[in-house]
């Protein structure tokens, strides 16, 4: 058998990418679809957001089936695929998880109701919200002086943090009510990283208090289960002054020797 071009597995590539694009978004289809009868794909996102009055085929027009082929799914999930963020010029590989960690994946702002691609946080933060902003972000400050609140209001407070060229929102949330206080640290990655980088509270007015967590870089995990600090309430009278609660809160990357000094500490404690 005569071996395929370059020309012509690139023709042949084109061709099943233009197969696979989704006609509701024009973009190239998740692995989970529906079909209609006539088994015209479309992403189950985009089928599911149709007004239901609407639910039918837009290229036959046809009934939307419940049946679902296996291997459709696996020859969706085998095409590399541009990315979908906006801006980016990455083409996405079979099973590469470059989407879920690209800087250009939309995020929001904590401050106010802006949207955009994650590495223009820094950029909207500086122009939006000015020298208090900046405050937290200079060099000097190294990301640890906190937003302070006062202890008896229910409320979230987002410090901003740069860490290795990675950006994070450090969140102290209060709910005094219900005696909790916990910091949250949520992930920006810049793209995906094999650094590991540990998050930290320090309290050091009239008594002195510290606390550390490994951070889940993965944007997906659930920050509030795997990247938190619990503090105790009871203790949050030595580090109030003027109704103000004070702390610093930072995000480091972890040196070899650091981390392994990490998971001897961690080890100690569960066999406490």
């Amino acid at each position: 058998m005569d071996k395929l071009s370059t020309k012509e597995l690139r023709h042949s590539l084109d061709w099943l990418l233009q197969l696979a694009l989704c006609p509701v978004c024009h973009e190239t289809l998740t692995p989970a679809v529906v079909q209609c009868v006539r088994g015209h794909p479309v992403c189950a996102g985009c089928h599911d957001a149709l007004p239901r009055a609407q639910q039918k085929c837009p290229q036959c027009r046809g009934d939307f089936s419940d049946n679902q082929s296996v291997f459709i799914q696996q020859v969706i999930e085998s095409l590399p695929h541009p990315c979908r963020h906006q801006g980016c010029n990455y083409f996405v590989k079979t099973k590469d998880d470059h989407e879920k960690f690209c800087p250009y994946k939309c995020t929001s702002c904590r401050y106010c109701d802006w949207t955009g691609p994650s590495n223009s946080i820094l950029a909207h933060l500086s122009d939006a919200h000015g020298k208090w902003v900046n405050m937290f972000l200079a060099p000097e400050s190294m990301g640890e002086l906190g937003m302070g609140f006062n202890p008896m209001e229910e409320v979230s407070v987002f410090t901003p943090i740069i860490a290795d060229g990675h950006f994070f929102w450090g969140e102290m949330k209060n709910e005094p009510e219900a005696g909790k206080l916990t910091a949250i640290f949520h992930p920006l990655p810049s793209g995906k990283t094999t650094s590991v980088f540990r998050a930290s509270v320090k309290l050091n007015r009239s008594g002195s208090y510290r606390a550390d967590v490994k951070i889940n870089m993965d944007p997906e995990a659930n920050a509030s289960v795997e990247n938190c600090i619990s503090i105790p309430t009871s203790i949050l009278h030595k580090f109030t002054s003027h109704n103000r609660f004070e702390y610093r809160i930072t995000v480091t990357k972890m040196k070899l020797e650091s981390m392994y000094g990490f998971v001897q500490s961690t080890l100690e404690i569960f066999k406490k």
